[in-house]
């Protein structure tokens, strides 16, 4: 990657990593859900800065090339997020069904 590209990418993700710390700060987004963004920012940022560790790790781990190492760590990352979406919905239909429920208990109470 030559030395515009990377510079370019850097900017990008410090941008990136300053408006979700922004949001963070603001309360328009929780530290969990805006944790795996930070450390996928941060992630890019250390990759970017030092390209060779890409390789490394993908040796280490027995891939042959470092790209199918990003793609499946791309996939694992939406994995989770898919993941974490999904039980944030569920979490969050139970409460409403409850909150509907106890809401209809009291206006029937009101209506006696």
């Amino acid at each position: 990657m030559n030395v515009r590209a990377s510079i370019l990418i850097v900017a990008c993700i410090a941008c990136f990593l300053i408006y979700i710390i922004r949001l963070i700060v603001k309360k328009e987004i929780e530290m969990r859900t805006a944790l795996t963004w930070l450390i996928l920012g941060i992630s890019i940022l250390i990759v970017t800065l030092f390209p060779s560790l890409i390789n490394l790790i993908a040796h280490l781990v027995g891939i042959y090339e470092p790209v199918n190492l990003v793609f499946f760590g791309g996939f694992c990352l939406l994995l989770y997020i898919s993941f974490s979406l999904t039980r944030i919905v569920s979490k969050q239909t139970t409460q409403i069904r409850h909150l509907a429920q106890k809401q209809a208990l009291e206006n029937k109470k009101h209506e006696e």
